[in-house]
């Protein structure tokens, strides 16, 4: 019998507007994945999975971009998160 992978994934419309502003944000400011991950310490690997929509934004991370970027932490939250 063959093996079936499963990959967990969060809705697509609650990771939506966190990786579809991670990527505007980070084109805006003409930064390549690698230039994020220094800026942040976050790697550049993991920043890719965010943009992709894989995962969820840590608080943490969050606070990290918003610094890298010069905006609220709270941009990258959903109008519908409880």
């Amino acid at each position: 019998m063959e093996q079936v992978k499963i990959r967990y994934r969060t809705s697509k419309y609650s990771r939506q507007r966190g990786s579809s502003q991670l990527r505007l944000l980070r084109m805006m400011a003409s930064l390549s994945q690698d230039e994020l991950a220094f800026r942040t310490g976050i790697d550049a690997s993991r920043i890719s999975r965010l943009e992709r929509g894989y995962g969820r934004l840590r608080d943490t991370e969050k606070i990290l971009f918003a610094r890298a970027f010069g905006v609220p932490a709270d941009i990258f939250s959903s109008k519908d998160a409880k």
